[in-house]
Formats: C-alpha cells, sequence, structure tokens
C-alpha cells in the first residue's frame, strides 16, 4: 500500500472521529420540550439526572478533599442520620476521575462536563478500532466499527452515548481489555484496565469477565488459576457490597431503574440494517476464521435479554444494561458484515466504476439509515430534558456569592440537582436520579400549602432558604432576590 492509500485510510478514521464529536455535542444543541430532538440554542449544563449526581460526587472529592461516600446534596453537619445519608459508591473510580481532572484542570466543573462526553467519544472510537482491527486485521472493518457504534440510540432510561456516566464512559475499558488479552505482548495492560474497569463500573467488569470466562472455556483454557482468581472477584464484590446485599447484585429485578420501566427492541435502538449486518458478519466470521472471542461477547448479555420477558429478573447484569452490553458486541460483527457485503459487490461487478458506484450509493443510504433523526426518541417519557435553565444558574451562582454555602434550600423539581453542584449548598429532597430519592413528599406539600404549613415543615436548626417559581407572600419569609421568575427567601 502506498502513502496515499494510508492517507485515506487515516482521513477515514479522522472523518469517523470529527463525526462523532458533532453527533455527541449536538445533543446540547437539542430541546426535546419543543419538540422531539429539534435544534435549538446551546445548552451548557449536564442533561441527565445522573450526571448531575456524579458531578456532584466528584465534587464533593474536591470540596472535602478526601473520599466521603456521603450524598452531597443532603450531607450536612447533623446528628439527624436521615440529613446525612451515605451511599454505596460502587463507581468510585469515576467519582476520583472527576475530583482528579478538575481539580487538575482548574475548570468549572458545571459549565465544563458538557464536553467530555465528546472526549470520550473520541477515545471509545479508537479503542473500538483498535479491538476491530486486531481481531480481523482489517483497517476499514475497524473504521467502520466506529461508524456502528455511533449509531446506538439511547434515552434517560438506557442512557445515551452523549451523557456522561459511568457505563458509557467505560466503553473504552471494555474494548481495551479485550484488544490487549488477545494479545500477549499487551496483556500485562489488561490486568491493568481490568483493575481499573473494577472501580470504574464494576457492571462492565461482569460483563468482560463473562466474555473472557466463556472464551475460555470454548477454546479449552480455562485453567485452575483463572478460576481462582474468579472466586477471588467474587469475595472482593462480596466485600464491597456487604454479603447480606449480595443477593441484590446477583440477581437484577424489574424496577431496578426505578420508576417507568419498558422492555426495549434491538430494532428501535440498533436499528434493522445493524442487526442484518450483525447476522452476515456471523457468517463471515466463521468463513473467514476471525477470533470467536466476537460471538462470546454475545452470549451473556442475549441470556439476559431473552430471560427478561419472562422472569422479570437478570442474572449479574441488569436489563437495561445488558442492552447497552449487547450493542456493544454487535458493533464489530456489524462491521464485518457491511465491509465484506460491499467487498462482494465490488468483486462480483467487474465494472469498477460501476461497482464502486453502487458502493458509494449503498454507504450513502446505510448512512443516512443510521444517522437521520439522529436524536429522535420514541417514547417522550424517556426523552432528555433540560434539568435547569440559565436563570436557575444565574440565581444558584447569586446565592453562592452573596448568601454562602451550607444553607439549605427548599426547591422543588429537578432543578434542585443543580444546587451542590452550583452554589455547594444543600436541599430538602433530591429528585430521582442514581442517589435515589429523598423527602420528595415534604417538599411537594411544602410548595402547596399555607403559610403556617410551610414554616413548620423548614428545620429550625438550619439556615433556610427557599427557592421557588412564585412569589409567596408570608410574614416569615425575607424576599433577597428576585429574576427571570426566580424568587429567593430567607427565613425569618
Amino acid at each position: 500500500m502506498n502513502s496515499g492509500g494510508y492517507k485515506v485510510k487515516y482521513l477515514l478514521l479522522a472523518a469517523v472521529i470529527i463525526l462523532g464529536v458533532f453527533l455527541i455535542y449536538g445533543l446540547h444543541y437539542r430541546d426535546y420540550t419543543k419538540c422531539n430532538g429539534c435544534a435549538s440554542q446551546l445548552y451548557l449544563y449536564p442533561i441527565h439526572g445522573d450526571e448531575w449526581t456524579h458531578l456532584a460526587k466528584g465534587m464533593y472529592f474536591m470540596e472535602k478533599e478526601g473520599i466521603y461516600s456521603k450524598n452531597p446534596y443532603l450531607a450536612l453537619n447533623s446528628n439527624n442520620p436521615s440529613l446525612t445519608l451515605e451511599f454505596d459508591d460502587f463507581e468510585l473510580g469515576f467519582h476520583l476521575f472527576i475530583a482528579w481532572f478538575f481539580t487538575l484542570t482548574g475548570l468549572d466543573p458545571v459549565l465544563n462536563q458538557q464536553f467530555l462526553p465528546a472526549v470520550f467519544i473520541v477515545i471509545s472510537i479508537l479503542s473500538i478500532f483498535l479491538f476491530a482491527y486486531g481481531v480481523t486485521k482489517n483497517f476499514y472493518i475497524g473504521v467502520i466499527a466506529g461508524l456502528f457504534f455511533l449509531s446506538i440510540k439511547g434515552n434517560i432510561n438506557i442512557y445515551s452515548l452523549g451523557f456522561f456516566v459511568p457505563i458509557i464512559v467505560s466503553t473504552f475499558l471494555i474494548f481495551l481489555i479485550f484488544y490487549t488479552y488477545l494479545r500477549e505482548d499487551l496483556r500485562h495492560f489488561s490486568i491493568v484496565f481490568f483493575i481499573i474497569s473494577l472501580i470504574f463500573y464494576p457492571l462492565a467488569t461482569v460483563f468482560i469477565t463473562s466474555v473472557l470466562a466463556i472464551y475460555l472455556l470454548y477454546n479449552k483454557k480455562l485453567k485452575r488459576t483463572h478460576i481462582y482468581y474468579g472466586v477471588a472477584l467474587f469475595v472482593l464484590m462480596a466485600l464491597l457490597t456487604g454479603f447480606t446485599r449480595l443477593k441484590d447484585f446477583l440477581i437484577f429485578k424489574q424496577g431496578w431503574t426505578l420508576g417507568q420501566e419498558i422492555e426495549y427492541s434491538l430494532l428501535q435502538i440498533y436499528g434493522l440494517i445493524g442487526i442484518l449486518f450483525a447476522i452476515i458478519g456471523i457468517y463471515f466470521l466463521f468463513k473467514k476464521q476471525y477470533n470467536r472471542i466476537l460471538l462470546m461477547t454475545l452470549v451473556f448479555p442475549l441470556f439476559a435479554i431473552l430471560s427478561y420477558p419472562i422472569f422479570k429478573a437478570t442474572l449479574l447484569l441488569p436489563y437495561q444494561r445488558s442492552l447497552f452490553f449487547m450493542m456493544l458486541a454487535m458493533v464489530p460483527l456489524s462491521a464485518i458484515g457491511a465491509y465484506h457485503s460491499l467487498e462482494l459487490i465490488f468483486i462480483k461487478i467487474k465494472n469498477h466504476f460501476v461497482s464502486i458506484s453502487i458502493i458509494s450509493m449503498l454507504v450513502l443510504i446505510l448512512l443516512i439509515g443510521a444517522f437521520y433523526n439522529y436524536y429522535y426518541v420514541a417514547d417522550s417519557n424517556f426523552s432528555p430534558a433540560h434539568m435547569i435553565s440559565d436563570s436557575d444558574y444565574e440565581a444558584l451562582s447569586w446565592i453562592k456569592s452573596n448568601l454562602g454555602v451550607n444553607n439549605r434550600i427548599m426547591i422543588a423539581g429537578v432543578p434542585a440537582l443543580g444546587v451542590y453542584p452550583i452554589s455547594y449548598n444543600k436541599v430538602y429532597a433530591v429528585p430521582e436520579s442514581s442517589l435515589r430519592a429523598s423527602n420528595i413528599s415534604r417538599v411537594m406539600l411544602f410548595f402547596n400549602s399555607d403559610c403556617g404549613t410551610k414554616k413548620n415543615l423548614l428545620d429550625k436548626q438550619f439556615n433556610n432558604l427557599v427557592y421557588s417559581r412564585t412569589s409567596m407572600d408570608c410574614d416569615f419569609l425575607n424576599l433577597v432576590y428576585s429574576k427571570d421568575s426566580v424568587y429567593i427567601y430567607t427565613v425569618k
């Protein structure tokens, strides 16, 4: 291959990366309140509720200059345990990364978190490329795999590639572990990446372990030492979760994600084109004698997806996460199927001009099919939402500058998720998120009751603030901020 050919290859890879950056960051130019994924002005803040809570956990490490497992929204200096709710931080590595990154860079976490999904999509595309290229020795299959990865659809229930959450970010670790494990000269790196995945996102570790275990069994290479490692990993996870709660991490029942829960069709979130090419890819996997690990990645998530409608429960991996891992497993297979299908057309049609024209048209059709209406979410109940507005950000920043931190704010709805990351203040209730909801009924009662009831609902041992979208006429409330339909009151 001449140098010009190499340039074309790397230009194609660069084009996929650039496309990924635009698609992922483009989510911040979408507004689902006006229409389903239509264009809007730039939204500067985290989109998913879990993005806010993960950011808050990392920022809490920054504030306290150490590792703490208390809810940053509620962790006040109080003898009341209900106000210092602790949580099991199984994604400690992710939160440490947030703390380290923003400490080292000095960037504002709230205003700069928006760029991190695009950064990690680049890293993920490169790791998928390495893995697909490594197992097929075909550069173009690696590039096409990046495209199929980008074509994965999502929502707030099963997550989207544009969210900065542990499962999405851990994509690069999954493929790097597989890539380095298959290369004997790099296998020691797979151990390092494996340990990182364990503290970064344990469910990814479970998926990785299942793939490697099945792969070793298939190749009759499972040794006693591997079993010892597996037992050690099980004991470690038992210690991390507490033996009494271990069953909750072995069997995931319906309702694991809380709230409304539905079953999904891979046709809807991965697409007919991707599925068909994955099936074709399995055929070519055997024909071309590609590494069977490509098949092993399908086994465990497929088992979970098929068993969930029957038992309303899954083993070791929750249904929603199994769906994502299933799509990741299909990505290299879809790329293999697409490449060899197009290659077959090129070989069978002797007239190169005709064959290239047909291939170009097919590629264009495939791209349109994969990326047309890219931001559309079929179920509007799971559409991404703007948790705060610019007026919320301005008001919460004002509180931090003028009223200080560690006040307790009575605030309703999802804007409460922005309180700690923006102002380092506390709230009475946390909306549904990875931190779980708390005291929601108390907040709802406050904003729907008379002044006497409101006063009784405020905890007297704290400096209380009330944050409202409507004005309040209560004698114990003192208005200190009023702008853009945001009213902030101190309590007399």
